[in-house]
């Protein structure tokens, strides 16, 4: 497969109006950012319509769906990735031009602790307390 794109760049002063016009009707995205700080951050608009694909998420799945042929190559592959290397985390059911991943639910709970690593390592956060020990 190859992949490829084009950027274009348009004359800000005249707008991307004929893409908002055409998500009227098609999927697609459009996004803008209203920052503008000199010497760091600029104004940027950035969209496409006619995706190949369409990924919807879930609480506990993800549903990848082909829009165009485009996608249906996308879904074709995909499909090849997930059945040549499975994983027991999720499966993978491909089903015409779309591909349902659901994650497995956990053998056990998990404590906040497991989830979600402290953010500071163990020994920067024992620090404070060796510290005290030498005050006096």
């Amino acid at each position: 497969m190859k992949i490829t794109h084009s950027d274009t760049t348009l004359p800000y002063a005249e707008g991307i109006d004929f893409l908002v016009s055409r998500l009227d009707a098609a999927k697609g995205m459009y996004m803008a950012s209203d920052t503008d700080y000199p010497g760091r951050y600029s104004r940027w608009d950035i969209g496409f319509d006619a995706p190949p694909l369409e990924v919807i998420g879930y609480n506990d799945r993800t549903v990848f769906t082909a829009l165009n042929p485009r996608g249906e190559k996308i879904i074709a592959m995909l499909a090849a990735i997930f059945t040549a290397r499975p994983d027991d985390s999720f499966t993978a059911a491909h089903r015409g031009n779309s591909i349902t991943c659901t994650i497995q639910k956990p053998q056990r709970r998990f404590s906040e602790e497991e989830r979600y690593p402290p953010a500071i390592p163990p020994f920067a956060a024992a620090a404070p307390d060796a510290a005290g020990r030498f005050q006096r």
